[in-house]
């Protein structure tokens, strides 16, 4: 699957908000991405929703994901665990992706493409602000990499329950370029909904950024 960013959108105070259309006539976004009020709309409705060329510039996007894989080179991501405290583990057969956490933007001194993105997918967090009064202000963000054939991250909740960082929403931007179905890989979505009791599939478009 190659390299992925995930903006992980929190709020500490609204642990759990309902997206609702508050603005009748959204703001004019003509910014670096591809956002646009019908993808708020299918996400209140679907819960999820697939935004292809998401980060207009192609170049960025390539850039990005050589920068991405020069950080993997140099050893800064790290394997990722499961779960948090005394029960945190790995298991490399339910999860073999690496990963970093991007507290620290010193961390992208060198990336300005991967850092540009990042602004990209934050269009997001304010979008929705300023269209459902999402009244999010906390964010997270990580890169992760799939590098090994075979990786992967079994089916799990994206946000650990009850606490005070419980996550509202996950955005994914993915770096690869050329993907084809022959690549292998994809996102699963368990959606809770009974009217879509079936597993969705997403697969990656050969796209500048998904």
């Amino acid at each position: 699957r190659g390299s992925a960013l995930s903006q992980l959108l929190a709020d500490c105070s609204l642990p759990r908000v309902e997206l609702n259309l508050c603005h009748a006539t959204p703001p004019d976004w003509s910014g670096a991405t591809a956002l646009a009020q019908s993808h708020v709309e299918a996400l209140i409705a679907d819960r999820f929703v697939v935004v292809d060329n998401f980060i207009r510039d192609a170049c960025v996007i390539g850039r990005a994901r050589e920068q991405a894989q020069l950080l993997l080179e140099r050893g800064v991501l790290h394997r990722a665990g499961m779960s948090r405290g005394e029960t945190k583990h790995a298991d490399t057969s339910k999860r073999s992706d690496v990963i970093v956490w991007i507290t620290d933007m010193s961390v992208l001194a060198d990336a300005p493409d991967i850092r540009a993105a990042l602004g990209g997918v934050r269009e997001v967090q304010t979008f929705l602000n300023e269209t459902c009064d999402f009244a999010s202000e906390r964010s997270e963000t990580q890169l992760a990499a799939y590098a090994e054939k075979g990786a992967r991250y079994v089916r799990h909740v994206d946000s650990f329950r009850g606490g005070k960082k419980e996550r509202r929403l996950t955005v994914l931007l993915y770096l690869n370029g050329g993907w084809t179905e022959e690549c292998g890989g994809c996102l699963r979505l368990y959606l809770p909904d009974a009217r879509k009791a079936a597993t969705r599939l997403i697969k990656q478009e050969q796209a500048r950024g998904h």
